[in-house]
């Protein structure tokens, strides 16, 4: 009956949305779906995810498109990359960090690389301790898994054993990958935790993403998503939409955090992503450590992903 009703409204002229929501999860009949599809309406899969989509059809009607005509044009897909099976290479955290130095992204952290434990001892005293000793190889992506990280140094004999657990935890964990060294940084403070990220998708373009930081990310999935460049605006209204942003604005007596620097650090971001979209494939930045309002925030650790021609 509601097919026919659909039906005789369709020749009346009627143009209102219509959307099926089924009240369980399940697939509906098959002979049912022709009709609704042949009638151009879209089925989904349950009343959660009905609702959910309605959400994101009723933002994307109220978005406020002229603030992001400020900043210039959306980064269209690459013509010549993005499809999800084409190859890529990921560089170190050393290559990637020194990359978005040189693209003039803020907050990235004195590093340098250790070849053996005396050069190591030698750059940490250079820095002054405590300092972080971390793997360096492109070809182990999480280095706290195979013991890659030492963290809090705090002086030469310490740094010279760190080096050696290090190099011997990555031969142990990863035999053939090909290990650069150790690199070597200065202890950062301990802040908000946030991570930026960067997937060039091949229908998309660069999407930008930020969420909680650390581990939180993937206990909570607390995140937000863009398309590149990002306006100031933009930026702001990604991180008010994410449920941890409380702790970013003085939760609970704790001093407000730089929101402004963090917003502008995901609009240099999102410029360095669609300035790069035809040879990056993705990036990852976590954690980013966001310290309380006027003192900036620093880039704990980085990751990049380029496409290999």
């Amino acid at each position: 009956c509601m097919i026919e009703g659909l039906k005789l409204l369709e020749k009346q002229g009627m143009t209102k949305p219509i959307l099926w929501l089924p009240f369980v999860e399940h697939s509906p009949n098959q002979e049912c779906l022709d009709k609704l599809d042949a009638l151009h309406i879209p089925v989904l899969s349950s009343g959660i995810s009905g609702i959910s989509s309605l959400k994101k059809l009723e933002y994307f009607a109220s978005f406020d498109h002229a603030a992001l005509a400020k900043h210039g044009d959306i980064a269209f897909p690459s013509k010549t990359h993005g499809e999800e099976n084409e190859k890529s290479e990921a560089l170190s955290e050393l290559a990637s960090m020194q990359t978005l130095k040189a693209a003039g992204v803020k907050g990235v952290y004195p590093a340098r690389l250790a070849k053996t434990a005396q050069e190591a001892a030698d750059i940490a005293k250079n820095f002054g301790f405590p300092v972080v000793l971390k793997v360096s190889s492109s070809q182990i992506l999480h280095k706290s898994d195979v013991g890659g990280v030492k963290l809090n140094i705090q002086n030469t004999d310490a740094t010279k054993q760190a080096f050696g657990e290090i190099m011997q935890s990555a031969a142990k964990h990863c035999p053939h990958a090909i290990v650069d060294g150790v690199i070597v940084n200065p202890m950062l403070k301990k802040g908000v935790e946030i991570i930026i990220g960067m997937n060039n998708d091949h229908q998309f373009g660069p999407m930008m993403m930020v969420g909680l930081g650390g581990v939180f990310v993937e206990l909570f999935h607390d995140v937000a998503l863009s398309p590149a460049p990002l306006c100031q605006e933009e930026a702001m209204r990604m991180l008010k939409s994410l449920k941890g942003y409380t702790l970013l604005t003085g939760y609970r007596g704790s001093t407000p955090c730089d929101i402004e620097a963090l917003a502008k650090l995901l609009c240099e971001l999102s410029q360095f992503a669609a300035d790069n979209k035809d040879t990056m494939r993705e990036f990852d930045l976590n954690p980013v450590f966001v310290y309380e309002k006027g003192a900036g925030i620093a880039v704990a650790d980085a990751l990049i992903v380029n496409f290999i021609d």
